[in-house]
């Protein structure tokens, strides 16, 4: 019982690891580490702050998708955010914003 509980976490802490890292390398592929970063504020505000503003929004990683894809106006002061919907589809857009909203 208690093998199966540890080889658990460790699975689950492994698939972590193994999406955040596969997030990354989507996020560096798509441009989007040229105006963010994990940790702090370039263009566009870290990703940890975008979690934390979000974090009680229901359905933020598909709220946050959304602006990904199509851009928004006014949500960090006046600069906006371009969409990406020519550079990524949905999908990809959502594994980010999942990856965002779990910072």
């Amino acid at each position: 019982m208690v093998y199966g509980i540890v080889l658990g976490s460790l699975l689950a802490l492994f698939s972590t690891q193994v999406l955040a890292s596969d997030a990354l390398r989507l996020a560096e592929k798509k441009g989007c580490l040229g105006c963010h970063h994990v940790e702090r504020s370039e263009v566009g505000p870290a990703w940890k702050e975008v979690a934390k503003k979000y974090s009680t929004h229901e359905n933020a990683a598909h709220q946050l998708a959304g602006s990904i894809l199509y851009g928004s106006m006014g949500n960090w002061g006046d600069r906006p955010m371009r969409g990406h919907a020519k550079k990524m589809n949905k999908d990809e857009a959502l594994v980010l914003a999942e990856f965002i909203m779990g910072l």
